[in-house]
């Protein structure tokens, strides 16, 4: 009878698959094996295990192929995407309003405004965005998006977190642009801030293409000015331009955009149905086979969390990958009501079940991580058995400095399996392991992990908790082969939690790493490493000795030495040296001068760092005399000089820097204007030029469409006014507006327009909101000096005089101490 099945299913086999995908073979009986008592088959003549063997070497080089073939990553990246957005879109029930309303949003007339999808973490609004833009894809592929004209709507859909590198802005905005047709692979930004201002003003251009941008999570961008107060966003979008941006409510992101007018679009995701609940249930337990009674989905669905789509997917992974289907309800009754408890108690299982201290480690090195660790990194951490979790209190402690990271390889495979297979609902990037960085998918795990990792008997013993790991990822990073850029991210964080000065001053010094965190306008990255880590005269002296050493180095050149000395000059300004930087910058316009040929390009850039280096100098000086103007007559001289020689030079960068040149000459023509003027330069003739010259770096910077210089520009302009007129205000207020949204409240720009503000109200008379504004300016100088800094020193004396002193009483507010 057995011969006879098997030669019908023979038969089958033949009928249903094509000749070559067959194979004939013969199996010989070889006895019972002893372990399995089973029979044993040999495959004589290797027929079977061959043809196995080719058949799998076929596939995998068709899928992973050897030769290394040249991919799109714009068009990989959007792939991914897509994989992402496919995976979600068909898991979305009682959903219907929200989504409803994304599809009026998208198919009405255009408001100008984006449309935010706002809830608190784990409400499903990336499922809800997935389906949205799926949809979105799809009634744009057949013309049903009224309005596109004959090139029809594109979509465009980010989903940050959820591939590799999707949580960069910058590589983001590219790829919009891109797509946007805004600029070509050989025109690609080359910087955040030109990619910044590219976007505002794509999305504000009449004659953008029509586009539909979906962006979830726009709150788990890595932290950055840009990404925080969302400047790539402008006010008013164009009339073929929409936007679904979802994200937690009340985050930097959320705030930056409801203050705006006009105000965006709100809709809040309101919590789960009960019928809505039992539907995700029994939907997710069906790709199992596997369902739950009645009373059982009663008891899960009586829970107060269930209306959590987050927990409630917790929870139902818990109940699927449970081994006793007779205790299910026992289970069911155990599971923590709350998201944060439900967490905690599955982090238990997985230490018990998925690798032990392993996962422990692997949790707490991505808590403390600066922006989420590579999986490569993880592996060499987690391979040093020996030294993988901190001592219990009262243990030894750890010579800082001293115990370096031994270099034990990586930890092997198999056991990295067991713990990234548990975790990796958790974490992001979603699909490809070993792609991009790993950290926590949702916010809430990482609450649960503090919670459960880093709780110690006091404040001292959570300290030492946080302190250990920290060195352990300061020790990886400063010994590693990482990239300069990985290291910057993550190094200096660490070393500053352990208070570890020395390795921090040392790191920061080294000239590749200063390359990449100098900027001419404002180091705000770099200075803010030196405050907290170290201080601004250990700054000054550190600096000064590696200039020293470059210009002792017998292969540096005059042009190198030369460029590094403005630099550093520059630096030197930003923190405050103005007598160091002054002697840099003179060391670096003679070395110009007597040995490198008074270079056009180099002179005008020179010309400017005097200008700049007395500029900043005399904004120390907090009242008006007429004795200034010989100081001033300097200042004027080298800014003219420098921007006699821009005019003539080609390119957009001379034209950025030439109307910043202007924007400064400009303020002191007006500063020459209010001390009356002198034989060189009368008062009224100042003021033409201070405002002939302010319009001209305007024009300039809108055919840049440099929007955060023109902010800079109209506080300039509102100087160039005079003292409290109307127009001055009007062009403060209209500066107020731009500043906020394209820079933000810590900038340089905004901390100058505060402190003229406040001077104005202060003119008129209205004291209240003069106070309101020269506390501002001393919050916002805190923020970017610090306390140390002599610019703050200038709104501390302020709000101590007494009319504010007298301010501050009536309101409750504390006074600001003296400069420390």
């Amino acid at each position: 009878m057995a011969p006879l099945k098997l030669m019908v299913l023979k038969d089958r086999i033949r009928q249903r698959f094509p000749s070559e995908r067959l194979v004939q073979y013969h199996m010989e009986f070889s006895g019972i094996d002893p372990d399995s008592q089973k029979p044993k088959l040999v495959d004589t003549n290797g027929k079977f295990s061959q043809a196995v063997y080719e058949f799998f070497q076929k596939r995998i080089s068709l899928q992973y192929p050897l030769e290394q073939t040249q991919l799109d990553p714009f068009q990989h990246v959007k792939e991914q995407h897509e994989a992402f957005m496919k995976s979600r879109c068909d898991f979305v029930f009682g959903r219907d309003d929200v989504l409803k309303q994304i599809d009026s949003y998208v198919c009405l007339p255009a408001n100008h405004v984006p449309l935010m999808l706002l809830g608190n973490a784990g409400t499903g609004k990336s499922s809800v965005m997935c389906r949205a833009a799926d949809q979105a894809v799809n009634k744009a592929l057949t013309g049903n998006i009224p309005g596109g004209g004959r090139t029809r709507w594109h979509v465009f859909y980010h989903f940050v977190g959820a591939v590799p590198g999707s949580t960069e802005l910058f590589a983001m905005l590219k790829r919009l642009l891109l797509e946007m047709s805004v600029v070509s692979r050989a025109t690609m930004p080359t910087s955040l801030d030109m990619a910044v201002q590219l976007t505002c003003g794509a999305l504000t251009n009449d004659n953008t293409k029509p586009i539909i941008i979906f962006i979830d999570a726009l709150n788990q961008f890595d932290e950055d000015q840009a990404s925080a107060i969302v400047s790539w966003m402008p006010r008013k979008l164009a009339p073929h331009v929409r936007c679904v941006f979802a994200m937690i409510t009340d985050t930097p992101q959320h705030k930056a955009l409801t203050v705006r007018e006009p105000a965006p679009q709100e809709f809040y995701l309101q919590p789960l149905t009960r019928h809505t609940g039992q539907i995700i249930v029994e939907q997710l337990l069906a790709k199992y086979g596997k369902r739950l009674d009645a009373n059982q989905m009663c008891t899960l669905l009586d829970k107060e969390s269930s209306i959590n789509p987050l927990w409630l997917s917790i929870a139902v992974e818990e109940l699927r990958v449970y081994g006793n289907f007779r205790k299910v309800s026992e289970k069911i009754e155990q599971l923590a009501d709350g998201l944060l408890e439900l967490e905690i108690q599955v982090l238990e299982r997985f230490e018990h079940e998925s690798g032990g201290e392993l996962l422990v480690a692997t949790l707490s090195l991505l808590e403390v991580s600066a922006r989420g660790l590579l999986e490569t990194e993880l592996l060499v951490m987690l391979a040093d058995y020996d030294n993988l979790m901190p001592q219990e209190k009262g243990g030894e402690k750890r010579d800082k400095g001293k115990e370096k990271r031994r270099d034990v390889g990586k930890l092997p495979a198999a056991k990295w399996a067991v713990v990234y297979g548990a975790l990796r609902p958790f974490l992001r990037p979603f699909g490809e392991s070993g792609e991009g960085r790993l950290d926590f998918y949702h916010r809430s795990l990482s609450k649960a992990v503090r919670k459960r990792y880093f709780s110690g008997t006091d404040e001292t013993d959570v300290a030492r908790i946080y302190n250990w790991w920290h060195a352990k990822l300061a020790d990886f990073f400063e010994t590693t082969g990482a990239n300069i850029q990985r290291k910057i991210e993550e190094y200096p964080v660490h070393l500053i939690a352990i208070h570890d000065q020395e390795r921090l001053e040392k790191f920061l010094v080294e000239w590749e790493v200063f390359e990449h965190l100098f900027d001419e306008e404002y180091s705000y990255k770099l200075l803010q490493l030196w405050r907290e880590g170290s201080d601004l005269e250990r700054l000054r002296d550190s600096y000064l000795t590696s200039i020293n050493n470059l210009a002792n180095t017998p292969d540096t050149t005059k042009d190198h030495l030369s460029r590094k000395q403005e630099e550093i000059a520059e630096l030197l300004v930003q923190s405050g040296n103005y007598k160091e930087a002054q002697e840099l910058a003179e060391k670096a316009m003679a070395l110009e001068r007597e040995e490198l040929g008074s270079r056009p390009e180099r002179m005008s850039e020179l010309y400017f760092l005097l200008a700049y280096v007395q500029d900043e100098t005399m904004k120390l000086i907090e009242f008006m005399y007429r004795s200034q103007l010989p100081q001033m007559r300097k200042i004027v001289d080298n800014y003219e000089a420098a921007a006699k020689l821009l005019r003539q030079l080609p390119g957009e960068f001379n034209k950025v820097k030439l109307a910043r040149t202007l924007n400064r000459l400009s303020f002191y023509y007006s500063g020459y204007a209010s001390r009356g003027g002198d034989d060189y330069l009368g008062k009224a003739a100042a003021t033409e030029k201070a405002l002939t010259a302010i319009e001209t770096a305007i024009e300039t910077l809108k055919e840049l469409n440099d929007e955060p210089h023109i902010a800079d520009a109209l506080v300039t302009k509102g100087v160039a006014y005079g003292s409290a007129v109307p127009e001055q205000i009007k062009a403060y207020k209209e500066a107020q507006t731009l500043a906020l949204r394209v820079v933000g409240e810590n900038n340089t720009t905004t901390n100058r327009l505060y402190v003229n503000m406040a001077i104005y109200y202060e003119e008129v008379g209205n004291y209240d909101l003069a106070y309101d504004y020269f506390r501002k300016w001393y919050d916002v100088s805190c923020e970017l000096y610090g306390k140390q800094h002599p610019i703050t020193g200038r709104p501390i004396k302020t709000l101590k005089e007494s009319v504010y002193r007298r301010i501050a009483a009536t309101r409750g507010d504390d006074i600001p101490g003296a400069c420390e």
